[in-house]
């Protein structure tokens, strides 16, 4: 499987990834969609004509990233009430969503350009 919500402070490791969507397979490839602007509200995407499946492409990454906790519960709510998904607990504290018999990995994380770097 490959569906989940994970708040992180830092990069994802290979083992944490594996621990949650399981090891890649060696002919596949893993897919992470990160979204650098605020994600629209589960009302959006009622109102497109095609926002369920905007919805599913998302859901078919490995890791889904976003900047803030309010942009993955923008996400999370939307998954709940367009698509119907549920919730699941996780290991450490952290929060499942099945689709299609797999785990989606959220992750929330502050991506930046660091000063002393430039």
């Amino acid at each position: 499987g490959r569906h989940s919500f994970i708040p992180s402070n830092g990069p994802i490791d290979q083992k944490r990834l594996d621990e949650f969507v399981g090891p890649k397979n060696p002919t596949s490839v893993r897919m992470i969609f990160f979204i650098h602007v605020p994600f629209p509200t589960s009302q959006v995407f009622r109102e497109l004509e095609h926002g369920e499946a905007l919805l599913e492409g998302v859901l078919h990454a490995d890791v889904v990233g976003f900047h803030a906790f309010d942009h993955a519960r923008h996400f999370l709510n939307a998954a709940k009430r367009i698509l119907g998904l549920t919730y699941e607990s996780l290991v450490g504290g952290l929060i499942g969503v099945r689709h299609r018999g797999t785990k989606v990995l959220v992750t929330v994380s502050n991506v930046s350009v660091e000063g002393d770097i430039i």
